[in-house]
């Protein structure tokens, strides 16, 4: 009897989670990040793993910059004018925990929204959102409800992430203004003998 116990507490899911975890987590720590890539800060938002958090960091910051001079620094959801896009926040149309793989770093989904529409914004909310993007985009309702999230993999490769972070920053110099690590990180990117263009 304690022996099955014992078993069922070994394979319990969240001791495998656990495991799980460690192991990419060891990963990750093994990954030897390119010089052009530790210029740029982590996320403390989305991601998973120190490469995710980067290229969350660079795509709220592209989405923020975007839509703060594009659409007079104005929340998506509420139309309430931010006093810079850094006092905003990038909002997921279809929710990160939703989205598939790359999706959850498309810039066609996210948006500069204000900190608590972003974070405790209720089904008004929501709906402004969505009239909103289709207003900016000319888009039908089924058109948005059919973004491309599908087509995406569910899993996220090293490469994937690599590849989205060099094109955003080369995205960064057709917007009015950078962020303070950009210079730096772009300039060891196209420094960089090995980087790939």
């Amino acid at each position: 009897m304690r022996k099955t116990i014992l078993t069922k507490v070994s394979t319990n899911p969240s001791n495998v989670k656990a495991r799980k975890r460690k192991k990419l987590s060891t990963r990750a720590k093994n990954l030897k990040l390119p010089l052009w890539v530790q210029a740029i800060p982590e996320s403390q938002a989305h991601g998973s793993g120190t490469l995710q958090k980067r290229l969350w960091r660079i795509t709220s910051d592209i989405v923020r910059i975007r839509d703060w001079y594009h659409f007079e620094g104005k929340c998506i959801a509420t139309g309430k004018k931010l006093a810079s896009w850094k006092d905003g926040q990038a909002g997921h149309f279809i929710r990160y925990e939703k989205c598939n793989g790359m999706f959850k770093f498309c810039p066609a989904n996210i948006h500069l929204q204000s900190p608590s529409s972003n974070g405790w914004g209720d089904m008004d909310d929501w709906d402004a959102y969505e009239k909103e993007l289709q207003h900016r985009h000319g888009l039908t309702r089924q058109e948005l409800k059919e973004m491309n999230n599908r087509e995406h993999a569910t899993q996220i490769k090293t490469q994937d992430v690599l590849n989205q972070i060099r094109t955003l920053l080369e995205f960064f110099k057709t917007l009015p203004e950078q962020p303070d690590y950009w210079e730096k990180s772009y300039n060891l990117l196209t420094e960089s003998p090995t980087t790939k263009h």
